[in-house]
């Protein structure tokens, strides 16, 4: 039973440590993202995704994931601690249904996955409709699709032919222009000047492999994600086998109690 006890409390100061962390996490991100959340403000009201307080919803939301966690690590603690069977009971019951809703959220992404998909797509487009390629212009959300099309080294969102249907404000020192300069190779999107549009004429008219980024931004950001699948998963499936683990430790603890309760009367 020490055995059962001893690891029951070092898993839980684990998940409380982990817990604080989120919590601290969130506070910061709540109350230190109105920079980002500008950058991210999408200019259409009928986005299918409002990216307008994804910065305050998500620091809420690390803030809610962490004191959940921290009672329920309190739970186990004091449960094996002063070996309370009413709390591990309680713990072990909680424990349960996050797997059990672990579960179901797995289903539903690999069964809703495509529509996730076609809303981020369509939403992507709709925060890129009326983007200003001019810097009098230029808002945060039009600095970060600029850093976008640099840094992921992609144009648009399904490619670079979306602005032939975007409604898109074009930078006047070349209006015979197809794509945003920042979409050419080559150009850092913070240092852009007359030069700029002169030494890239050819890719801002004419758009090839050779002189552009053609493909799409989505499919680049989705490729991004899948580098760090494997790690995702294998994540998954550790916190899937330490949180069976904890469920058969409280459960242990529990019927010894009750062996020794029942000794002792």
């Amino acid at each position: 039973m020490e055995c059962s006890k001893i690891l029951l409390i070092i898993i839980n100061i684990i998940f409380m440590i982990f817990g604080i962390a989120c919590l601290a996490g969130g506070i910061v991100l709540k109350l230190g993202f109105d920079v980002i959340k500008e950058a991210l403000v999408a200019k259409g009201s009928d986005i299918d995704f409002n990216l307008k307080y994804a910065g305050e919803t998500l620091g809420i939301g690390m803030i809610a994931f962490g004191v959940f966690i921290l009672l329920v690590s309190f739970l186990g603690c004091a449960g094996a601690c002063c070996r309370v069977r009413c709390l591990l009971v309680v713990y072990a019951i909680i424990v349960m249904v996050i797997l059990v809703a672990q579960i179901a959220v797995v289903v539903l992404a690999v069964i809703k996955g495509s529509e996730a998909s076609d809303i981020l797509d369509k939403g992507l487009k709709k925060a890129l409709d009326g983007y200003h390629e001019d810097p009098k212009k230029k808002d945060p959300k039009d600095k970060s699709f600029d850093a976008l099309f640099s840094t992921f080294s992609c144009c648009g969102v399904d490619n670079y032919t979306d602005f032939k249907s975007l409604n898109t404000s074009w930078d006047n020192r070349n209006p015979q222009k197809k794509i945003p300069v920042t979409c050419c190779k080559g150009v850092n999107y913070e240092d852009i000047t007359n030069k700029t549009f002169v030494d890239h004429a050819q890719c801002l008219t004419t758009p090839t492999k050779g002189n552009a980024y053609i493909e799409g931004c989505y499919s680049s950001l989705v490729d991004e994600i899948k580098k760090y699948k494997g790690i995702a998963i294998g994540v998954g499936i550790v916190i899937f086998l330490v949180e069976m683990f904890v469920v058969f430790m409280a459960c242990h603890l529990c019927r010894s109690i009750g062996e020794d309760s029942y000794k002792a009367a």
